[in-house]
């Protein structure tokens, strides 16, 4: 901060200032050169008493923009940026025809369907139809084995009743999150209503 020049001066004081008077209480010396030094005394006190978001999130996001944003980029020019390294980004080839030999467990295509016969194709974490709501005809449902195809060193016999059950693709991705055991459909329910992020 005391190396900044005086540029990065007039700069950080007028994003300090683009803040709006009724949105803030700012306290910081005003010495007549108009710079901070590392014995400044800064004092930010945010208050903020409009009713100028309906809920919660409106106001935090509203609050980072309008008053942190500007802040933390009044500091990031008085006390200068980190210098990163040259990154390299030149183009690199995808796409490319490779011939690999891969082993995977056989799924029973029957199962699939006796499944989605029983349980529909409405995920079971989350309520929702993704493929019905992008307005395809067909489920983008996926099918998800409880107990996981990967435990057993053999085949076994999978019951569509109690066995399998519909997932959206996001919803199976975060069952298979843990491992070797995945997370079940209650647990994931759970993580869901606990994050209020239901879709």
């Amino acid at each position: 901060m005391n190396l900044a020049d005086d540029e990065s001066h007039e700069l950080a004081i007028s994003l300090i200032e683009s803040i709006e008077g009724d949105a803030r209480a700012l306290e910081f010396p005003r010495p007549e050169a108009r710079r901070w030094s590392l014995d400044s005394e800064f004092t930010l006190n945010i208050v903020s008493k409009r009713a100028k978001h309906d809920n919660a999130e409106d106001r935090i996001r509203g609050l980072a923009s309008e008053i942190i944003v500007p802040v933390m980029a009044a500091m990031a020019e008085l006390n200068g940026y980190d210098t990163v390294g040259e990154v390299e980004c030149d183009a690199e080839m995808e796409g490319a025809i490779r011939v690999s030999t891969i082993r995977r467990r056989e799924r029973n295509p029957r199962n699939r369907l006796l499944a989605i016969r029983i349980h529909g194709t409405i995920c079971k974490v989350c309520g929702e139809d993704h493929g019905r709501q992008f307005g395809f005809e067909d489920s983008l449902v996926e099918i998800h084995h409880s107990q996981p195809l990967s435990l057993s060193d053999e085949g076994r016999l999978y019951d569509p009743r109690t066995d399998l059950v519909p997932l959206c693709p996001t919803c199976h991705r975060a069952a298979h999150r843990r491992r070797p055991l995945p997370f079940t459909v209650e647990e994931l329910q759970s993580m869901l209503s606990s994050t209020g992020d239901l879709f």
